[in-house]
């Protein structure tokens, strides 16, 4: 993220962990890091498709730069429509 990010939304998790999440216009980014600490991204475009989806590793550049490219989108969005 960087502060031209939109803010995320924060879900507890009944088994202990939490849920971040970013909405536009139908297209979603949602991180799960569960009760071990194990993090897990999936973000899908309004129309349904997956642009990332998998298990958050310190190995898993390439994921981290789809997730990054996308909530710039995301940020974009929200941004024009205010």
């Amino acid at each position: 993220m960087d502060v031209q990010s939109a803010p995320a939304q924060f879900f507890p998790l009944v088994d202990g962990g939490i849920q971040i999440g970013w909405l536009a216009n139908g297209d979603s980014i949602e991180i799960e890091i569960d009760a071990k600490g194990d993090p897990w991204v999936l973000a899908t475009t309004a129309d349904g498709a997956t642009v990332v989806e998998g298990e958050l590793t310190a190995t898993s550049s390439e994921t981290f730069t789809k997730l990054r490219n996308f909530l710039k989108i995301l940020s974009g969005r929200i941004a024009a429509a205010h």
